[in-house]
């Protein structure tokens, strides 16, 4: 599955990198876990929602572009 998407969420602080090739530059790099907020429930103002549904992706550096969507638990698998 390829997910074409800029992303603007935060990376997942304590995670490792990992080095694959991205889908969509093709270029052999380091990418990080990002986590997105698909909907959520919290104050206007606030960054992040109170309540919400997360996504994790790991996302190249060079395009900015969502290679692999990941689960919780492999998530906590690259955690350091």
């Amino acid at each position: 599955m390829v997910f074409i998407k800029t992303w603007d969420a935060p990376v997942v602080e304590g995670t490792k990198t990992v080095s694959i090739q991205c889908t969509h530059c093709h270029n052999q790099t380091e990418h990080r876990v990002h986590v997105s907020h698909s909907f959520g429930i919290g104050i206007i103002f606030m960054k992040t929602p109170l309540l919400s549904l997360k996504k994790y992706y790991l996302v190249c550096p060079v395009c900015g572009n969502a290679s692999q969507e990941l689960n919780k638990e492999q998530v906590n698998a690259l955690s350091t």
